[in-house]
């Protein structure tokens, strides 16, 4: 059993109990750090903004598995043809509603003497629930996404995946997620108006980049972070306007991107010269 052991990593323990059961042992935060998670971001396709946890396509997924000889291969289907294709390719990772505010990757393993489908628990070791769901299929039909999304691995020929391309991109993303951020913090806002900018534009550096720069060890950034993180839930519990300015600290959090924006050019750069000398040596 692979458990998570950073924030809303369920899809990333996921994959390495996936791997599990297919005899490779690994942990989600090994597969976060090879893919570069830390280092990712991107624009959402309802212009928003994503990074960390968040980045869980199987493409992203592929830059670990590859090498590994593996892929993640996803399909959405609507929710009635979500039991046979678990079936069909169990051991298989799907998205489950537990709650109205809590979605959560299982790993579908089959089913019980009674017909219930069973699914591993993809959480903290520390946690208080079940390392196991059992759901009737009634049960699973009303937890699923319509439609829903189901990944499992497949094995392909080992082959390197550079992410180049992916650290290019990321780069874009932060620039124009920095200057929206900066404009947003300058102007006034209703409470209503910031509620609804949390998560698109600030939980990729307030709440997913925290967890990042723990992955990477930079707990002066994850600490600057987090006061940041701080005044913003501080402001959207008091369910007020706020006045132009007065959200964040901006200097504090022009210095926060600042450092983050440079750890994430000089990982592009250091990437970018390997693959030179790695092409130079090739000739």
């Amino acid at each position: 059993m692979k458990y998570m052991t950073f924030p809303s990593s369920c899809a990333f323990a996921g994959v390495a109990n996936l791997l599990a059961f297919a005899g490779v042992d690994a942990s989600d935060r090994e597969i976060a750090l090879e893919m570069g998670l830390p280092y990712l971001f991107a624009k959402s396709e309802q212009g928003g903004y994503l990074s960390g946890p968040m980045m869980q396509t199987g493409e992203l997924f592929d830059l670990f598995l590859r090498p590994r000889g593996f892929r993640l291969a996803e399909q959405r289907a609507k929710p009635s043809a979500v039991p046979g294709l678990l079936a069909r390719h169990a051991p298989a990772m799907v998205g489950l509603r537990l709650d109205a505010d809590r979605k959560h990757a299982a790993i579908y393993t089959g089913r019980d003497g009674d017909g219930r489908c069973r699914f591993l628990n993809n959480r903290r070791e520390d946690a208080p629930d079940s390392d196991r769901f059992l759901f009737t299929e009634e049960e699973l039909l009303a937890r699923l996404d319509v439609p829903a999304a189901v990944g499992w691995l497949e094995t392909v020929p080992c082959a390197s995946v550079s992410l180049l391309p992916y650290l290019n991109g990321s780069v874009q993303a932060f620039q124009e997620m920095r200057g929206e951020l900066l404009t947003f913090c300058g102007a006034a806002h209703t409470w209503v108006e910031l509620c609804q900018a949390r998560d698109p534009l600030f939980r990729p550096l307030l709440l997913d980049g925290v967890s990042m720069a723990n992955l990477l060890g930079e707990s002066a950034l994850e600490e600057t972070l987090r006061t940041l993180q701080g005044a913003l839930l501080a402001a959207l519990r008091r369910g007020q306007a706020v006045a132009a300015g007065e959200l964040l600290p901006v200097p504090q959090l022009e210095e926060a991107m600042e450092v983050y924006f440079r750890l994430l050019v000089e990982e592009r750069e250091a990437l970018r010269l390997s693959l030179e000398k790695k092409t130079i040596q090739s000739k």
